[in-house]
């Protein structure tokens, strides 16, 4: 899968970004980084991160909606 949501149990801006994936027909897996400690110490104050798994991008909170939305467009663009 293309995009991976790295989030965290009980996070109410990772539910969020998912939401906004969601709205977006983004499909995305979610990756919850404290079940990994490498994840926990790359992301563990920037959740939620999107990232692109094609072309490495990621973004990181804080984020709004356009701006989601506009990575995936763009990252969508790059890859084609």
């Amino acid at each position: 899968m293309r995009w991976i949501l790295y989030s965290r149990s009980d996070c109410p801006l990772c539910e969020y970004a998912a939401n906004l994936l969601r709205a977006a027909a983004v499909e995305f897996r979610e990756v919850d980084i404290d079940t990994d400690v490498r994840l926990k110490q790359q992301y563990d104050l920037q959740v939620p991160v999107i990232a692109d798994t094609i072309t490495g991008q990621e973004l990181a909170f804080p984020f709004e909606p356009e701006q989601v939305l506009a990575f995936v467009k763009v990252s969508n663009e790059g890859a084609a």
